[in-house]
């Protein structure tokens, strides 16, 4: 067909609103008129001609996009593929994984995966590097779509192919990657074993190339709560790369020692790593690296008690884990937003925004969901919604997997039931195992919050020889850096009451002092009304000089607190211990 007869072809067309004209500047452009004009057309032909076709336009625009490939990845990649065996493999492959990590650049995560599965589909059968290499990124698309157990599969499927080629660092990548997805599944199990076995496996290659392996270990082992073993594993590898200058080694180590620092109560330590971590990685073009962990950072600063620092953090972080699809960091975000809202005593504001993380952690294969449920447990809770609170509390606690939160439900439990039926708390007590703290040895992050649900509990049961045993314990957090947990009362709080049970009145004093101190000169509106309310206790059972009228004045303040924000459940229990005292 000769220059006219296109033409003529083309008038008819536009005539018939078959085509359109699209001008822009000097250039003129047709299109379909509609997109089934096109499939139809299409489909008139035979596949093979139409394969044909495919195959010339993809070459015609390669020639005529010469310049500017990158601009038109997405359609030479459409029509390559679809020019079948009359086009090359390996250059339909190359536009295929081209479009996909333009996809992914910016959040088509789907579209990435569906360039993959096409550019997969070329290579059946096949066990070179290119098919562990598609395999490797099939993984990490898998993986920002929320489906991890099919990533870990992938991960794993490329690491079988990349060891018998002997390409050890891609070998150790793919395995560097499923630990850190076996890590967010809970399966801590898994992750030793394939640390091992990968290990074993790179038993001659470089160090750099074991060292990630090394510190998954450690993060492992901290995210069970063996937290004093996660340390020293984390010294071992710390020593063997100490003499390594490869950036991203060294990244993985301080990402590594944010977490085991943060699981041990670390928290000043914790927040600086983490930080070096995010800017180390995202300044080597790791965005997944960088977000993995950001969390610790967030949640070191909450018990810190710095809430502003900590929504900033949020502000930054949270636009960056959507971009890239980390369903886990994203939740943990969601879930860390709605504990500021509690924290600052906007407890609606709060339950809607635990349900809302619930909601998005029900769309996704998010395993530490139960953290979730037992913070909206409390948010319920304190506002006297008792028996919702109490149902959530009795599920979790008897399925929560082990854990750096060492069985935190049944701490919370304990207290809850403290509260609204006494008897039945100390039969929780006497039967189930709460894991406290150890003097003396390396604690796990959850034992602390058990601590403080045990001494607010055994003191609303009138334990006080009990709590007063806990002292040392309680002080010894309390001179910690964590100024602030996520449920239950403040550590000041816990060594106040505590050593108000001891009769060490002092002590106790400038511990509820300090509280109030705190409180008054925070966002933190949750604790200003309990911290007066155990603080006034602590002045009627010393009873001396003015105590008791010390005392009304901060259950007065107290419930006022519980007034404007809705505590009913202290409200209900102050009301009473007001009314003994005639006040």
């Amino acid at each position: 067909m000769g220059p006219e007869a296109v033409f003529d072809a083309i008038e008819e067309a536009e005539r018939a609103h078959l085509v359109t004209l699209h001008s822009g500047g000097r250039d003129t452009h047709y299109m379909f008129g509609h997109e089934l004009i096109r499939q139809t057309l299409a489909d008139a032909l035979l596949m093979p001609r139409r394969q044909r076709l495919h195959g010339r336009i993809a070459l015609a625009l390669e020639t005529l996009y010469a310049s500017n490939l990158s601009k038109h990845v997405s359609m030479l990649a459409h029509h390559f593929y679809q020019a079948g065996t009359g086009a090359d493999v390996e250059k339909t492959t190359d536009y295929l994984v081209r479009a996909a990590d333009q996809a992914r650049a910016t959040a088509g995560h789907e579209e990435a995966l569906e360039y993959l599965e096409r550019a997969r589909s070329l290579w059946e059968g096949d066990r070179s590097a290119r098919t562990a290499d598609l395999l490797d990124r099939r993984a990490a698309a898998l993986d920002s779509l929320g489906r991890t157990r099919e990533a870990i599969e992938a991960g794993r499927d490329a690491a079988a192919l990349w060891q018998p080629l002997e390409r050890y660092e891609r070998y150790a990548a793919s395995m560097d990657a499923v630990c850190t997805q076996l890590i967010w599944s809970m399966d801590f199990g898994a992750v030793l074993v394939e640390v091992e076995r990968s290990l074993a496996a790179l038993q001659a290659a470089p160090v750099s190339l074991r060292a990630p392996l090394l510190y998954q270990r450690a993060a492992a082992l901290a995210n069970r709560g063996d937290v004093a073993e996660a340390l020293a594993i984390l010294a071992e590898a710390d020593a063997v790369c100490a003499s390594l200058a490869d950036p991203y080694v060294r990244a993985s180590g301080v990402k590594s020692a944010a977490l085991v620092n943060l699981c041990a109560g670390q928290v000043g330590r914790a927040s600086t790593c983490q930080r070096q971590t995010v800017e180390a990685m995202t300044a080597l073009g790791r965005p997944w690296d960088a977000i993995d962990a950001a969390y610790v950072c967030v949640l070191a600063e909450v018990h810190r008690g710095r809430l502003q620092e900590v929504a900033a953090l949020l502000d930054d972080l949270e636009p960056r884990a959507e971009r890239i699809g980390h369903r886990q960091a994203q939740w943990t975000f969601r879930a860390i937003r709605h504990l500021l809202r509690y924290l600052a005593g906007d407890l609606a504001g709060a339950e809607r925004g635990a349900r809302h993380a619930l909601e998005f952690a029900a769309g996704h294969p998010v395993t530490w969901v139960f953290i979730t449920e037992l913070r909206l447990s409390e948010i319920l809770f304190v506002q006297g919604k008792t028996e919702d609170a109490l149902e959530i509390a009795r599920r979790i606690a008897a399925v929560e997997p082990p854990s750096r939160y060492k069985q935190h439900s049944r701490g919370l439990l304990f207290r809850c039931l403290a509260y609204v039926a006494p008897d039945a708390a100390r039969e929780y007590l006497r039967t189930t195992e709460i894991p406290l703290p150890t003097a003396g040895a390396v604690n796990a992050y959850g034992h602390w919050f058990n601590l403080m649900n045990v001494v607010e509990g055994l003191y609303v049961l009138g334990g006080r020889d009990a709590v007063a045993t806990l002292r040392p314990l309680a002080e010894m957090f309390a001179a910690s850096e964590v100024t602030v947990m996520w449920l239950g009362l403040l550590p000041l709080v816990a060594a106040g009451i505590a050593a108000a049970c001891a009769g060490v009145w002092d002590a106790a004093e400038a511990h509820f002092r300090d509280a109030v101190a705190f409180c008054d000169n925070t966002p933190i509106r949750i604790g200003q009304g309990t911290t007066r309310e155990f603080y006034a206790d602590m002045l009627l059972m010393r009873n001396a000089g003015d105590d008791a009228a010390r005392a009304v004045t901060l259950y007065t303040e107290a419930a006022e607190n519980y007034a404007q924000i809705g505590l009913v459940l202290y409200a209900s229990r102050l009301a009473e211990k007001r009314a003994r005292l005639g006040s």
